[in-house]
């Protein structure tokens, strides 16, 4: 359906892992500053949206916008694993926290 040569593919393919990585230190941050729980919903439900949208960006915008969507997918997941260990550090008791 889209005619995008393997090098615009993996470019695609990839760019959500430029979000991911990026986001992962400040992540930390932003969890323990302003709350696991709030940044943990935001971030799902951030990128539940971008991510319904993105087979419209795809028919509509091209494949630059399909990666800037990527993008954005791949910085809310990268802020996933931060916050779940910011909740789990607060809510697992101290003597189960090596079964957590």
């Amino acid at each position: 359906e889209f005619d995008w040569d393997e090098q615009t593919q993996n470019t695609i393919l990839s760019s959500f892992f430029w979000g991911y990585v990026a986001t992962q230190i400040p992540a930390g941050i932003l969890a323990q500053k302003f709350g696991a729980q709030r940044l943990f919903a935001c971030a799902v439900g951030i990128c539940g949206v971008v991510t319904m949208l993105i087979p419209t960006a795809a028919i509509y915008g091209g494949w630059q916008l399909v990666i800037v969507l990527r993008i954005i997918t791949g910085c809310c997941q990268g802020m996933v694993p931060p916050c779940m260990h910011t909740l789990l550090s607060k809510w697992v008791p101290l003597e189960e926290r090596g079964r957590a």
